[in-house]
């Protein structure tokens, strides 16, 4: 059976306008040839949330709905950078910055192991045409980049040295 033949029937049977290509490594739609399956996420890592007074949003997060400084990545809210807040269970993060009056859009950041990072960035290069940033944030690595209406996205990985010595020797 065709891709073209697969990917139309399992669209009439999905009926949710899904692209199959994407779940199940068909051929890419607008690269012919090129089929791919996209590495695993893992989680919703983190959002990046501007507010005009980090002092008074910390506090107002924290009564409000119970999110406290994440004291292990504390030292990245100098000069400018995130204040990590956190539920007790660890599993909701946001990142204050604190930055005047800007223009709405917001980062999503999802979560990945090591290894999946590493296949992130292979499989968006390929994807994208080019590579994505990558960001040594010395707690964690990111990649960097935009959907094609300018929203930004983030991948991270928390398992630095296992990303670090993956990643040792490429021209990353």
């Amino acid at each position: 059976m065709s891709n073209v033949r697969r990917q139309k029937m399992l669209t009439a049977v999905l009926g949710c306008g899904l692209s199959p290509w994407s779940t199940l490594g068909l051929a890419h739609p607008a690269r012919p040839g090129i089929t791919l399956m996209p590495p695993r996420l893992r989680t919703m890592d983190h959002v990046h949330v501007f507010v005009s007074d980090r002092t008074a949003a910390e506090r107002w997060y924290e009564s409000t709905l119970g999110l406290r400084r994440q004291p292990e990545l504390a030292f990245w809210a100098a000069d400018r950078g995130p204040l990590t807040i956190t539920n007790t269970e660890g599993t909701v993060h946001l990142a204050l910055f604190e930055r005047s009056n800007e223009k709405c859009r917001s980062v999503i950041a999802l979560g990945v192991s090591a290894q999946d990072l590493f296949d992130w960035q292979r499989h968006l290069t390929e994807v994208l045409g080019e590579k994505p940033a990558l960001e040594d944030h010395s707690a964690s690595w990111s990649l960097y980049f935009r959907d094609p209406d300018a929203n930004p996205y983030e991948i991270t990985t928390y398992e630095y040295e296992a990303f670090t010595k993956l990643n040792r020797g490429t021209d990353a």
